[in-house]
């Protein structure tokens, strides 16, 4: 201390107390070391500057990627500018803001987010700014690489010809492509798959669709869809699961495949096939007009056509219609279809109407009208048609086909009431008057030429595109080799079946035609040199089997036509063997007993047997028991054994029981014969 003059008085020692503020700063130096340290270990770019701009802290990432220097040096040129515009926002309202930006490393550029925030004191006044940049260029790069794959993905999918959807884990759809609206349209194509398909496939549909989501496994079903227009095709539609990393089902993609053309094609192929079966299977009791038969015919026309209907001519009316055609004998109906079948009898056209108003009554869309011609151009009768769908090409090209095999089923019906009428004449009339059994006698072989001429056209027309099928399919398989698909070579498999099972019923008819005309050659016949011829002949057919044929040593002598009657036991024969397949030791018993000036032929097996039931239908044409799965053959043999029994005066007859083996009997006469 000194006076007012400067001179020393003495000296005043004042101690304070700074312990806390030298702890204060100590934390603070603790906390901003700490600070430092977080952002030197935080794997992002940081940097903290002053309210002015000068830098007062950089992170070690800033030191390893940028340096020391400033980081908008090292932005790429196209993102200055909005970093820049960045940053005045930034400091015009002391907000936080953030732009995605390149900048430029040592590796190269790469994306990153840059951050600017404010550091603000406990009045709000900014105090400084905290910088950081976040390197997202794997990040950037892998969402453009998903997103073009997306594109890619969504592209590949809208530009296939089939309908393609997606769905959840639980079945409800989630996306369709284009080809959906472009098929239900617009209208409806918000309505559901379900609701779309045909009220009869919904309930199949659906059961298959639910079980392929419980078990989580591939699902498929065939079902028509509604289109805009509101007609339906047939789609096959396929579905898989698509499974996360942890094997859980997470969506559902699939497709609806049109199949219809190749459908119809295939159910097209097989109803010909039916209806000819059906219209070539001739009843034994020789009618001159076997309505059931047409209307068998007509009734499977079913999966095409709502209803058929069969008029003849001389005198027109109707001859038969299918099982739902009751409403061609209502009143009004009847009389559009007269008037219709009146149009085509005069023009021989065909005619097609969709305005008429009873077709609207019926619930029908349209109806064809089908001239029938017979042979040589003669018109026989006329087939109509209705539908409750639009009438398409195909449809016209269908009936035009089965109108054909109607037309020819009728001539040959007409044929055969000519033959008839002459057989039933030539018995009535007066044996004594020989001239008149002479005319008659030429009549009826006249009708027979003709009717041997009209098998032989009708084999000669059915067999050219027969061979026609068969060498086209042969040349299609050939052309196409290994990349015909399974599909296709299904369909080829039925073209081939198809026509080979056509040509043996053309083969087996003829031969049955023949046998009735055939004149019997009579000459003493053994009948156990004759068995025993047979069953040498079927040699063959025992090849690697265990078979016992019992046969007595001696039967008698007949008088018959020895080359038709082995025809029956070779029959009889093969017929045992055929049945007795299943058999380790197959036996078959023959037994001959005389009563009077007949004898009585046993052939008995220990084959499946048959349901007696049944027994009528053995000998008819095309009549069989057993699937053709089973047994082969196409029931045309026991028909002509009864033809050949019948016309030596004899009769035949069987017995059986399922499981227990069969017994077929034909008696003979002794004699010269009936």
């Amino acid at each position: 201390m000194r006076d007012p003059g400067g001179e020393r008085l003495g000296l005043l020692e004042v101690i304070r107390d700074v312990t806390d503020r030298v702890a204060a700063e100590r934390a603070l130096q603790a906390e901003e070391r700490r600070s430092r340290s977080v952002l030197n270990a935080i794997p992002h770019i940081v940097r903290v500057s002053e309210p002015s701009g000068e830098v007062s802290f950089v992170n070690q990432q800033h030191l390893s990627a940028l340096g020391a220097g400033d980081l908008g040096e090292h932005l790429h040129p196209e993102d200055r500018a909005p970093y820049t515009e960045m940053w005045r926002g930034a400091v015009a309202s002391e907000q936080g803001a953030q732009t995605e930006a390149r900048l430029r490393l040592p590796g190269g550029e790469r994306w990153f987010v840059l951050k600017v925030a404010p550091i603000s004191d406990d009045g709000g006044r900014v105090t400084g700014w905290v910088t950081t940049a976040t390197d997202i260029h794997d990040r950037l790069q892998a969402e453009r690489l998903a997103q073009r794959n997306e594109e890619r993905y969504r592209g590949v999918i809208e530009g296939m010809p089939q309908i393609v959807w997606l769905a959840d884990p639980s079945g409800q759809a989630l996306y369709f492509n284009r080809q959906w609206n472009a098929y239900v349209g617009e209208a409806q194509a918000d309505a559901g798959f379900v609701q779309l398909l045909h009220p009869d496939d919904r309930e199949d549909y659906a059961r298959r669709w639910a079980t392929a989501l419980r078990a989580a496994r591939p699902f498929e079903a065939e079902h028509r869809l509604r289109g805009e227009g509101g007609t339906y095709r047939t789609f096959v539609t396929r579905g898989l699961p698509v499974r996360g990393a942890e094997g859980r089902v997470i969506e559902w993609v699939g497709t609806s495949t049109d199949v219809d053309d190749s459908v119809y094609a295939e159910n097209a192929a097989r109803l010909l096939a039916d209806v000819t079966e059906q219209l070539t299977a001739r009843s034994e009791e020789g009618a001159q007009l076997p309505t059931d038969r047409y209307r068998a015919a007509l009734t499977r026309l079913g999966r095409f056509v709502d209803s058929g209907a069969l008029w003849t001519v001389r005198p027109t009316r109707l001859l038969a219609a299918s099982s739902s055609g009751a409403m061609w004998l209502s009143p009004a109906f009847e009389a559009f279809a007269a008037q219709a079948t009146e149009q085509v009898l005069a023009t021989e056209d065909p005619l097609f109407t969709d305005r008429d108003p009873a077709l609207l009554r019926a619930g029908a869309t349209g109806a064809l009208f089908y001239p029938l011609m017979g042979r040589g151009g003669q018109l026989e009768g006329v087939l109509g048609l209705l539908y409750r769908q639009p009438i398409t090409n195909r449809d016209s090209d269908l009936a035009q086909e089965l109108a054909q095999r109607f037309g020819s089923a009728l001539s040959n019906d007409r044929l055969q009431e000519r033959v008839l009428a002459a057989q039933a004449d030539l018995q009535q009339l007066n044996q004594s008057l020989e001239e008149r059994v002479a005319q008659r006698t030429l009549e009826l072989e006249a009708a027979n030429r003709e009717l041997e001429a009209f098998s032989y056209s009708v084999s000669h027309d059915l067999r050219t595109p027969l061979r026609h099928i068969v060498g086209f399919a042969d040349l299609l398989t050939k052309e196409v080799g290994e990349g015909l698909s399974p599909k296709g070579g299904r369909y080829l498999g039925v073209i081939r079946e198809s026509a080979g099972r056509m040509s043996q019923l053309i083969d087996d008819l003829l031969s049955f035609s023949r046998m009735g005309r055939q004149e019997l050659r009579r000459v003493p016949v053994n009948l156990r040199d004759l068995v025993l011829g047979s069953w040498k002949a079927l040699e063959p057919d025992r090849q690697g089997r265990e078979v016992v044929l019992d046969v007595p040593g001696v039967m008698p002598v007949v008088h018959g036509d020895e080359a038709l009657l082995e025809l029956v036991f070779t029959n009889l024969l093969s017929n045992a063997l055929k049945y007795t397949r299943g058999r380790d030791v197959a036996r078959i018993w023959v037994s001959a007993q005389t009563q009077g000036d007949q004898v009585t032929i046993a052939v008995r097996d220990n084959g499946v047997g048959f349901d007696p039931r049944y027994v009528d239908k053995l000998f008819g044409v095309f009549q069989r028991l057993h699937r053709a799965e089973e047994f082969e053959g196409i029931g045309i043999g026991l028909a002509n054994v009864r033809r050949i029994v019948t016309r030596h005066g004899g009769t035949v007859s069987a017995d059986a029981q399922p499981g227990e083996g069969a017994t077929f009997t034909v008696t003979l006469p002794l004699g010269a014969g009936a």
